[in-house]
């Protein structure tokens, strides 16, 4: 009896050959292939080229002693091509149409690739291959005759229903909801989860990329279940997502481009990075002078050691927040998401920007139908009765007063006995260094004066005295409104706007310009919106000057007009 490992010891070397190639792909061509894979779409569209390829590879290398290798390999690839092409079609009856009509053209062509050559290794002419008879065994010991071109087809089209049965067990299981009466299929399920997890990536790559600690609290940002309280699974939170796309359809709810960048601008603005950090060294400053203050006041208690070592804490904790302090004031107040940071971040996700923005948007207006349907909390009728009741309900108190004079003898104590009783208690307060002990530090009292005014009279006589027009409000605003009326919040990406200095890669595409054509560059200390209001300002003075040049030739006309006049009478 032949051994099983025959034919790799007859194929050793090609063999090899194959398993280095394998090996080059896996190091290679694997690891970019599966990170494409994770992006929506990519999966889909990534086997339309490695289900031909593994064709390819699989029919070359069983019959790669055939000496007709290549041809397998091209039918192999057609079939690993059919393959994709009706796994990927949603309707059922087109994807069986084509695995099993495309699977039995390939196996006619692997019997023509077969047949084609006699024993001797002589050409066959077609004729003569149609000829072909083959036994089909039915039973063991039984068989019939069968055309062989015919029995290859056959074996072809069972192949394609074996295929497209697997590809539906695989790739579309049983309904996982229901909208409406309409089932959502596996794919549209895996469609919403991935579109989920590519806006989320591309939101909190963008916050990563310019304050790495406010990254990790953008996780699960567009989250819906913990907004109504409930936590859900990430299925079921991308399909209560999906239903209030639906409503979102339904308001006519529209984002924009604009409104996406202006939504990334409220987590990169370095204003909005400045908010926690001063609150965390705010808190920090108040605990630590808390700590200080009660220190200070058990200073006669204490030993100068130990109070040197109990304020060693409180002062390291002002430190880290003075430091926390200059830490905020280091971050400008404009966009600091660059055009370079924006273009890496797309790159490290593996998605355009169309793509990214697509599903940016979906989310978006998600949470817009999620915040305008979300029901507020409304308070029951007990939690209102209660709250009455704290607010109308009166008590009485009967107080005893008792004489003190009962209690005290008339003996006086000495002035030194006074002394040294109130010596130690001079800095505490009453019961703190113990219950009943006594203490005669007052609080501090502060004289608190209120001046109130009468709003609405105050108003008139404002509008009596120095009334303001319609003309004067339009002509303030349009001088001030440059520097007053700014938006910091609603500026377009830097890499958008014009008026900002390019950098890196940028520069060198740009072409030198005359310092008369353009405005002078803000300096490079100032942020992106200083330099765009910089920009504006720049354009406006240069209108302002034409407009002058105007007024002056309009000028010198009217008075050569009037002098010419004058002359001839």
């Amino acid at each position: 009896m032949a051994s099983p490992f025959q034919f790799f010891r007859k194929h050793t070397a090609i063999l090899m050959v194959v398993l280095i190639g394998l090996s080059m792909a896996s190091f290679i061509v694997l690891e970019p292939l599966m990170q494409l894979a994770q992006n929506p779409g990519q999966l889909q569209r990534l086997s339309l080229f490695l289900l031909p390829l593994l064709g390819a590879i699989l029919a070359w290398t069983v019959k790669a002693g055939s000496g007709r290798s290549t041809e397998y390999a091209l039918w192999g690839a057609v079939g690993g091509a059919v393959v994709a092409v009706g796994w990927r079609i949603s309707s059922v009856e087109t994807s069986y149409a084509v695995l099993i009509g495309g699977l039995g053209v390939v196996a006619f062509g692997f019997w023509n690739i077969a047949a084609s050559l006699d024993s001797t290794g002589a050409d066959r002419s077609l004729e003569t291959r149609l000829g072909d008879q083959t036994a089909i065994a039915w039973w063991p010991g039984k068989s019939f005759p069968m055309n062989g071109a015919v029995s290859a087809v056959i074996t072809g089209l069972l192949m394609g229903g074996i295929f497209g049965i697997f590809g539906r067990a695989i790739g579309s299981p049983a309904s996982p909801a229901t909208i409406d009466g309409q089932p959502i299929s596996f794919v549209q399920l895996q469609g919403l989860q991935q579109r989920r997890q590519l806006a989320e990536r591309f939101l909190v790559s963008l916050v990563s990329a310019v304050d790495p600690q406010s990254a990790q609290q953008m996780q699960g940002h567009f989250t819906i279940g913990r907004r109504f309280g409930q936590p859900l699974s990430f299925e079921q939170d991308v399909v209560m997502g999906e239903l209030f796309r639906r409503e979102a359809d339904r308001m006519g709810i529209e984002i924009d481009d604009n409104a996406v960048k202006a939504y990334i601008e409220r987590f990169t603005a370095g204003r909005m990075a400045k908010i926690p950090i001063l609150n965390q060294a705010h808190q920090m400053t108040r605990q630590a002078n808390s700590q200080i203050e009660q220190f200070s006041q058990m200073a006669a208690q204490l030993s100068p050691e130990m109070r040197k070592s109990l304020l060693r804490g409180p002062e390291q904790t002002k430190q880290q927040a003075s430091n926390l302090v200059a830490m905020a004031s280091s971050i400008p107040n404009g966009n600091r998401l660059g055009g370079e940071l924006y273009r890496r971040t797309l790159r490290r996700i593996g998605a355009t920007e169309t793509e990214a923005f697509d599903a940016l948007r979906q989310e978006i207006r998600i949470l817009t139908a999620v915040e305008i349907l979300r029901p507020n909390r409304v308070m029951t009728p007990d939690e209102a009765w209660q709250q009455l009741r704290q607010q109308q309900v009166k008590q009485a108190l009967d107080v005893a007063m008792l004489p003190v004079a009962a209690f005290v003898d008339d003996k006086q104590p000495s002035g030194p006995k006074v002394k040294d009783h109130f010596a130690p208690y001079r800095e505490v307060l009453p019961n703190q260094l113990g219950e009943g002990q006594p203490g005669f530090l007052q609080t501090r009292r502060v004289n608190v004066g209120v001046f109130t005014i009468d709003y609405q009279a105050f108003e008139e006589t404002v509008k009596k005295d120095n009334p303001v027009t319609d003309e004067q409000v339009t002509a303030y605003y349009n001088e001030h409104r440059e520097k007053e009326f700014v938006n910091d919040f609603f500026r377009e990406l830097p890499e958008d706007n014009p008026g900002v200095k390019a950098t890196g890669d940028d520069k060198a595409d740009e072409k030198p310009k005359k310092d008369s054509d353009t405005p002078k560059p803000p300096d490079s200390d100032s942020d992106n919106g200083n330099a765009a209001n910089s920009s504006i300002e720049s354009t406006q003075f240069v209108a302002f000057q034409d407009e002058k040049k105007d007024t002056k030739k309009d000028t010198k006309k009217d008075t050569k007009k009037d002098t010419k006049k004058d002359t001839k009478k």
